[in-house]
C-alpha cells in the first residue's frame, strides 16, 4: 500500500490523516510492546505477530497504550456505549444516518493532539495527551432530516478526574456544546434547535 505524499496528506482533513497513518505508524511500536527497535535487538517475536492475528487490539486506546494489550494486569477493553433516549427526543423528523467509534486517537483531535504534520515531522510529537487519555468507550450518530445534520457524540472515561480533564480541554467553538456528569461526557455538533439541552442531558447524565 502506497501512502500518499506529504504535500498530499497536507490537503487531507486532519481526521482522515489519522486513520491512514495511525495504522502504520503506532503499529511498529506497538508490535515491540511499546520499546523502540533499539531497545528490542531480536525485533517482533513471531509469537507475538501469531497473538495479534488470532486476537488483535480492539481499540486505538491498546494501540496507543500498547500495555493495555500486551499486558494482563494493564489490559483495558473498551465499554460497549450507546446513546440511550436520543431517538425519541429528536422525534420521527429525524433519521439515523450512521453510527460508529471515534476512540482515542480521534478524540485527540478535539483536545489539542498533535497535527499530522507534527506527527511526521517531529519526533517528540504524540498522537495523544493527557486530555484523551483515559478513555472509556464512546459511540457516535449522525442525524439527518432536510434543514441539516446533527452529531451526537456520548464518551465514557475510566474515572471522573479523565472525563474532567477531557471537558476541560474542548475548545470553545460554533456549533459545537458538551456536558459531563460523573464520567460521562457527552457532545453535540450541529443545530439541534430546541433538542439541545434534552440531548445534552441524556448524553450525559442519562441510562
Amino acid at each position: 500500500v502506497q501512502l500518499p505524499s506529504s504535500a498530499g496528506l497536507e490537503e487531507l482533513p486532519e481526521a482522515l490523516v489519522r486513520q491512514l497513518l495511525g495504522p502504520y505508524l503506532l503499529g511498529s511500536r506497538f508490535l515491540l510492546r511499546g520499546r523502540t527497535l533499539a531497545a528490542a535487538p531480536d525485533g517482533y517475536p513471531s509469537s507475538d505477530i501469531d497473538r495479534v492475528y488470532r486476537v488483535g487490539p480492539v481499540s486505538s486506546e491498546q494501540l496507543l497504550h500498547p500495555e493495555k494489550y500486551w499486558q494482563t494486569a494493564s489490559r483495558d477493553e473498551p465499554r460497549t456505549v450507546s446513546t440511550g433516549d436520543v431517538a425519541a427526543l429528536l422525534g420521527s423528523e429525524w433519521a439515523l444516518s450512521g453510527t460508529g467509534t471515534l476512540g482515542e486517537l480521534m478524540l485527540g483531535l478535539l483536545v489539542g493532539a498533535s497535527s499530522s504534520s507534527d506527527l511526521l515531522t517531529k519526533p517528540s510529537a504524540s498522537w495523544t495527551n493527557a486530555a484523551a487519555s483515559g478513555w472509556g468507550g464512546d459511540v457516535w450518530e449522525l442525524w439527518t432530516q432536510q434543514a441539516g445534520d446533527l452529531l451526537v457524540v456520548r464518551t465514557e472515561w475510566d474515572t471522573r478526574r479523565d472525563a474532567k480533564e477531557f471537558a476541560r480541554a474542548l475548545s470553545s467553538r460554533p456549533g459545537l456544546a458538551w456536558r459531563r456528569a460523573g464520567k460521562r461526557v457527552g457532545l453535540v455538533a450541529g443545530d439541534a434547535g430546541s433538542h439541545l439541552d434534552p440531548l445534552l442531558e441524556a448524553l450525559a447524565s442519562g441510562p
